[in-house]
């Protein structure tokens, strides 16, 4: 390499170095006033309907958002003043493919995060997929969490 490129290389990593990178998230929703959340029994559809399976994922979901949401707090209680309540429906199906013999698990999310009196704050849906139907699951329940993640600023 020659000096010319050497010193050109030079002059991009200290040009480079001093420029401030800002990370930030804003938040999909706003958690001053909607501080605490009740995570409904999450209704699953389709190849899987046991309760508790359900049970399960509520109690997933609620782990997720305790540790990277931007609400204060997440009850499983509904007899809980809550701000928000956040309603989880899953399809679940199981797609074998013919070619490889394999399994996979297709898991269709969606969901509603409203007021007790019923008024939409937010809601979504999401598609998964994975070799197990509970990974598939938990899948979609990160990006449900995911979206609710607590706004920063670095």
């Amino acid at each position: 390499m020659s000096a010319r490129c050497l010193l050109f290389a030079g002059l991009l990593l200290t040009v480079a170095g001093c420029a401030p990178l800002t990370f930030s998230h804003e938040g999909a929703i706003d958690f001053d006033r909607y501080r605490v959340v009740y995570i409904q029994p999450v209704a699953t559809s389709g190849d899987r309907l046991n309760t508790g399976y359900s049970v399960g994922l509520q109690d997933y979901l609620a782990r997720e958002l305790a540790q990277n949401s931007g609400f204060t707090v997440i009850t499983l209680d509904p007899t809980d003043p809550v701000d928000v309540v956040l309603v989880v429906d899953l399809y679940i199906d199981r797609d074998y493919d013919y070619d490889d013999d394999d399994d996979e698990w297709d898991v269709d999310a969606s969901w509603i995060l409203r007021t007790p009196g019923g008024g939409v704050v937010d809601q979504g849906r999401v598609t998964e997929s994975a070799v197990t139907e509970g990974e598939a699951a938990e899948e979609a329940m990160d990006a449900i969490a995911y979206r609710y993640l607590a706004p920063y600023r670095l």
